[in-house]
């Protein structure tokens, strides 16, 4: 061989790998037509949003007819593929962003985070390493920081975003299981929360092996508060029969009516017993924001973890859940995992890998939109918006009061944007006023006008409205109640 022969270039063919398949890509031309169609599509619904119905839905047997066929071979014509969702996909679901949905807890987006989720997904992006999503990362460090001087966290504090409340109070008990007992302890682990906090609780326990003999659920007062000498007297009974407590967790604003737990009290009780404090505030973290509201978080900075859903109150699209926990490093301990195929990350420490504080090796950037809308509006719009929503409760709570007296019975007042109240006719008994409530839902969703839900507090059935949404007018809360007015009349008819 020759002296430079280790410098010789090797030459090959080379082959248009797209003659032999099809690579699923579309030309510049195909992807702007089919774009700025989708854009249109997107544009007009959220203009024409407040007009349209609030509640549509088909049967299972009429979905199946429309969708119901084997996976295609050969491909559909882009017209005919949008005027098939435009047709029967978006025109059979809740919008849980319209102005009148007023069941459940909305969640009230915005155009800036709908374009977030946009680049998202078209760039693709890896958030579970900073080698392959770097400014991700930091923006994701930078708004979880912002959080943390919002809830009064400390500077050592570390979090997370994950896809939605229960993936979020599911890592908080794990955090919390892994610091506060031995797995290899025979003692009986226990955890305490209100009988008014969220199901997700229940679930996450049960898909951490934990069953009814690990939880206490301690009763409310009559403002739906928990009773913290029931707590203090349970705990204590359980250290007595050897049982180690886990975690508590204070609910900051509870779905049912709005409550905060006193959290401060709270707090004192779990530093006593060391027990790990969660706090899950997937709902009304939002209201801390209203210096009229503040108030009510007191304390909320000495939690061990607590839970923020950006998809709710902060007026996001799904999904996007915060949780942040005091100490990061026991949320990373946690989680933090490095097989060998993974080695090339474990790099600067300062160079944070999200893969390392949850679940989640792969995972997509849903910090962007929560950024972008940040960014974009500036918090006092946030602010602004939130007020909204608590006056929108309190202006139906003073409707109530004032004009509907007659008609209707406040169950539970307004409170953090919830307000729960009946309809009520005084020659009824309560079991069949707790039907009429039930019937009252259904037929307001068969009219399509708004939506509304019922729950139960104290053994009585009532209805909830949420009115997060800042766009929410008085004249749609008036009108909303006038309707249930009327229909609550008919339905009264059946019983009289």
């Amino acid at each position: 061989m020759g002296e430079n022969s280790k410098h010789e270039i090797i030459s090959f063919k080379v082959v248009d790998m797209k003659q032999n398949y099809n690579d699923l890509t579309l030309s510049e031309e195909e992807m702007r037509k089919l774009g700025y169609k989708a854009i249109d599509i997107l544009i007009d619904h959220i203009s024409t949003l407040k007009d349209k119905p609030v509640t549509r839905s088909k049967s299972r047997n009429e979905l199946e007819l429309i969708f119901r066929e084997n996976i295609p071979e050969q491909g559909m014509d882009s017209d005919e593929l949008l005027q098939l969702v435009q047709t029967h996909l978006l025109s059979n679901i809740m919008h849980i962003d319209h102005p009148r949905f007023l069941g459940f807890i909305s969640s009230p987006s915005n155009f800036i985070s709908i374009l977030g989720d946009l680049f998202t997904s078209a760039f693709n992006f890896f958030a579970g390493t900073w080698i392959e999503s770097s400014s991700a990362a930091q923006i994701e460090l930078v708004v979880l920081d912002w959080m943390k001087k919002f809830f009064h966290f400390p500077t050592q504090a570390g979090g997370i975003f994950l896809s939605g409340g229960s993936m979020a109070n599911l890592v908080a008990l794990v955090v919390a299981r892994t610091n506060k007992y031995d797995s290899d302890s025979n003692r009986i682990p226990k955890f305490y929360y209100s009988t008014q906090t969220h199901s997700s609780v229940d679930r996450a326990l049960r898909i951490l092996g934990f069953s009814e003999k690990h939880i206490e659920k301690i009763p409310v007062d009559t403002n739906f508060n928990i009773q913290l000498s029931q707590l203090e007297q349970q705990i204590q009974q359980d250290v007595r029969q050897n049982c180690v407590p886990v975690c508590i967790i204070a609910n900051a604003g509870t779905t049912n009516t709005g409550t905060v737990d006193p959290i401060v009290k709270m707090v004192e009780i779990a530093k006593n017993y060391n027990v790990w404090l969660h706090v899950d505030g997937a709902y009304g973290l939002a209201a801390i924001l209203d210096p009229n509201e503040k108030n009510k978080f007191t304390g909320l900075g000495k939690a061990d973890s607590i839970t923020f859903d950006p998809h709710k109150w902060w007026f996001q699209p799904y999904e996007i859940s915060g949780l942040l926990v005091r100490d990061a490093h026991q949320l990373r301990d946690t989680f933090h995992i490095l097989p060998e195929y993974l080695k090339d990350l474990d790099r600067e420490f300062e160079e944070i890998n999200f893969c390392d504080y949850g679940p989640q090796l792969t995972r997509n950037f849903r910090a962007l939109k929560f950024w972008l809308s940040l960014k974009y509006f500036g918090i006092n719009e946030f602010r602004k918006a939130v007020q909204k929503g608590i006056s929108n409760a309190k202006f139906v709570e003073k409707m109530i009061t004032e004009q509907f007296n007659k008609e209707f019975k406040i169950i539970s007042p307004a409170k953090l944007a919830i307000i729960c109240f009946r309809y009520y006719d005084e020659n009824l008994s309560n079991e069949i006023l707790n039907s009429i409530n039930k019937e009252v839902v259904q037929e307001m969703i068969k009219q399509q006008w708004a939506m509304i839900s019922s729950t139960t507090l104290h053994e009585i059935v009532c209805l909830r409205f949420c009115t997060i949404n800042p766009r929410t007018t008085d004249m749609d809360l008036l009108t909303t109640l006038n309707r249930i007015i009327n229909i609550g009349r008919e339905l009264v008819k059946k019983y009289m």
